[in-house]
C-alpha cells in the first residue's frame, strides 16, 4: 500500500478503533467455512488474545485479522436472506468497534448490537455459534468471521430487501450468493439446517 492509499484510509476511518487478532492465534482455522473447533466460551474466548487498533492500520496489516461477528437469523427451518445487492447475503456482520462494544465479552456484545439493530428483543430465542469463515484467496483476506445462528420466535417480514428461505430455496438460488454465504450454505445443507 502506498502513502496516498494509506492517507485515504486514515481520512475514511478517522479515529475508529476495531478489534484484531494476530494471525498466529488462529492457525487451526482453514480457508472457507470451518466448523467450531473448540468448546471454549466463544463469547469471551478472544478477549485476551486480540486488541483494538485504528481501523486504517487494521485494513492494511498483513499480520492481523479483523474479528467479525456474522449473524444469521433462523425461524423454524427458514433463514433470512438479504437480497439488496448484486449478490445475496445470508447474514449480517460488522467490525467490532471499541466505542460500541468495549473490552469484556467482545463477541457477545457485538452480536447483541447486531441483533438489537435487526430484531425485537422479545423475539430472540437463542444464539448458537456454528463456526468460522475465512477467504484466503481474496486480496483482502484479513478477516475472520465468527458465524452465529440466532433462532427467532415468530416469522416477521418487516425487513426491507430481505426474504425468508428454506434450505431448498438456498440450494436453488445458490449461484446468487456471495462466497461467504455459499460456504455457510454448504454446511447448512450437509447438516440439514442444524448445527
Amino acid at each position: 500500500m502506498n502513502f496516498l492509499e494509506y492517507e485515504k484510509l486514515k481520512n475514511q476511518y478517522k479515529e475508529q478503533q476495531i478489534f484484531v487478532l494476530p494471525y498466529i492465534s488462529i492457525d487451526k482455522i482453514s480457508n472457507n467455512f470451518t466448523r467450531k473447533i473448540h468448546n471454549n466460551n466463544i463469547w469471551s474466548y478472544y478477549d485476551n488474545i486480540g486488541k483494538y487498533i485504528f481501523r486504517y492500520d487494521a485494513e492494511c496489516s498483513p499480520f492481523l485479522l479483523q474479528l467479525i461477528p456474522f449473524v444469521i437469523l433462523k425461524y423454524d427451518k427458514q433463514f433470512l436472506v438479504n437480497i439488496d445487492s448484486s449478490f445475496y447475503n445470508l447474514g449480517t456482520s460488522t467490525v467490532i468497534d471499541y466505542d460500541e462494544v468495549g473490552t469484556i465479552n467482545i463477541l457477545q456484545e457485538s452480536v447483541k448490537n447486531i441483533l438489537i439493530a435487526n430484531v425485537s428483543k422479545n423475539l430472540i430465542k437463542k444464539t448458537n455459534f456454528i463456526g468460522y469463515h475465512r477467504e484466503l484467496t481474496k486480496t483482502n483476506s484479513n478477516k475472520l468471521r465468527c458465524i452465529f445462528v440466532t433462532e427467532v420466535d415468530e416469522l416477521t417480514n418487516n425487513f426491507k430487501h430481505f426474504i425468508w428461505m428454506s434450505i431448498t430455496d438456498l440450494e436453488k438460488t445458490y449461484f446468487k450468493f456471495d462466497q461467504c454465504s455459499k460456504d455457510i450454505i454448504n454446511y447448512l445443507v450437509k447438516y440439514k439446517g442444524g448445527f
